[in-house]
Parts: structure tokens; C-alpha cells; sequence
């Protein structure tokens, strides 16, 4: 191969993850668009809730004393009831949807993703044991694969001084399971429990909304994500998903 030939290539491939690294950004910027979106409707229902009791109350203590009264109480009545409507049809859009009939197969989606991240792996050794038979989560391949990046992204962020990621997917007990372990600084107690917390997040530049993001997305797909973690040992993800 010519000189020519080999720069025309490595050219293209730099092109090509400097895409996907784009889409990924782009991604994660709509995502935390939508999941602070959600959040802050999600606040907004509860003094609504609240204003409608109280609202309730003054109308049933007000009797028949000053019919304008009443009749103004009923119309800011009516105007909370159109906002809850709005705030609820807003978090049924905001929720993580799963087109139905969709499937993907983790295996190669898993290389897939190895392949890609290995160029940033400065010092960090990452292997992987798939089954040896295909296995499919029954999931959007997008949305999936954004949720196993956000793990190995946490894992590699454990590790400054470098380390070991191990990827394995296995069937067990009627349920495919897909395991992310690193090496890493680990978590204490308090950390693990509100690791899957919206907004919470231990990095100076986080948003916390990362494995916020996973979960939803994993159980859209109804399945769960399990943490166990050692402070100074690592940590060690595992997805689970029915068969």
C-alpha cells in the first residue's frame, strides 16, 4: 500500500471517530437538556398540588358568602388543573421510550464500543468475555449504547493512573447479564446509594446525570443496574435484562 493510500485511510478513520465523538457529545447534551427539563416540571407539580388543596379548602369555607370570590377561586382552579395537565403531558414525553419490536444484539455492540474507546484508554487495560452465543436485549441500539458508555466513561474517569476494565456478558438465571468492572478509586457507601440520583455527581465539571440517564434507559427496557463498589478495590456494574 502507497504512502498516499495509507494517509487517505488513517485520514478517513480520524474523520470517523471524530464524528462518532460528536454525536456522542450532542447526544449527552439533549439528554441532560431533557433530564433537567424533567426535573424542573417534576418540582413545579408539587406546589401546584399543593396551591389546588388550599384553593379547595377556601372555596368549601367560603360557602355562599361572596359569590365573586367563589367564582374567582374556581377559575385559578381550573387554571392549576391546565397546568398539571401540561407538566403531565411534559413528563410523558420526557420519559425514556423504547419503540417496541426493537431488539440488539449486545455482543457486537459491546466490541463495537470497546473498539472505539481502546484509542482513549491512555494506560488502562480493558478486556473482554462475551458469551459465546449472541445475545439480544429487546431495546433501541442507540439508547442502549449510550448507557453502556456512560458506565465505561465512569470507569475510566476512576482510573487517572491507569488500570483494568473487564466487559463480560453471560445468561444466568433467565436473565442476560452484562458486567462493567474497573479497578478504579471505588465508592464509599453514601456515593454508591446516590449514584443513580439525578444531578448528583462527585466530579469537579460532572452534571450527575449520567448513570441517572442509564438507569431510566435500562429500565425502559425493563430491566435493572445493580453497583457494588470498594473504596480503593473498584467497582463493578452489572446490567440485567429478562431473556
Amino acid at each position: 500500500m502507497d504512502l498516499k493510500k495509507k494517509k487517505s485511510l488513517c485520514y478517513l478513520k480520524f474523520q470517523k471517530i471524530k464524528n462518532q465523538q460528536r454525536e456522542l457529545l450532542q447526544s449527552e447534551k439533549l439528554a441532560a437538556i431533557g433530564q433537567l427539563s424533567a426535573e424542573v416540571v417534576h418540582e413545579i407539580r408539587n406546589p401546584l398540588n399543593s396551591i389546588s388543596l388550599n384553593i379547595d379548602w377556601l372555596d368549601s369555607e367560603m360557602k355562599d358568602n361572596n359569590p365573586e370570590i367563589k367564582k374567582t377561586l374556581k377559575s385559578v382552579s381550573r387554571e392549576i388543573e391546565r397546568l398539571a395537565q401540561i407538566t403531565e403531558s411534559y413528563l410523558v414525553r420526557a420519559r425514556v421510550k423504547t419503540p417496541e419490536n426493537q431488539s440488539t444484539e449486545v455482543n457486537e455492540l459491546l466490541r463495537e464500543i470497546v473498539q472505539f474507546e481502546r484509542g482513549d484508554l491512555s494506560g488502562i487495560e480493558i478486556e473482554t468475555e462475551l458469551h459465546e452465543k449472541e445475545i439480544y436485549i429487546k431495546t433501541d441500539r442507540s439508547k442502549i449504547k449510550q448507557a453502556f458508555i456512560n458506565v465505561l466513561k465512569n470507569a475510566k474517569e476512576a482510573m487517572p493512573k491507569g488500570g483494568k476494565i473487564r466487559v463480560r456478558t453471560l445468561v444466568d438465571n433467565n436473565s442476560t447479564q452484562v458486567v462493567f468492572s474497573d479497578s478504579g478509586i471505588g465508592m464509599n457507601e453514601e456515593v454508591k446509594t446516590k449514584s443513580f440520583n439525578p444531578f448528583f455527581t462527585t466530579k469537579t465539571n460532572g452534571t450527575g446525570l449520567g448513570l441517572a440517564l442509564t438507569k431510566e434507559i435500562v429500565e425502559a427496557a425493563r430491566g435493572r443496574v445493580l453497583v457494588a463498589s470498594q473504596v480503593g478495590v473498584g467497582t463493578t456494574f452489572t446490567f440485567q435484562f429478562p431473556v
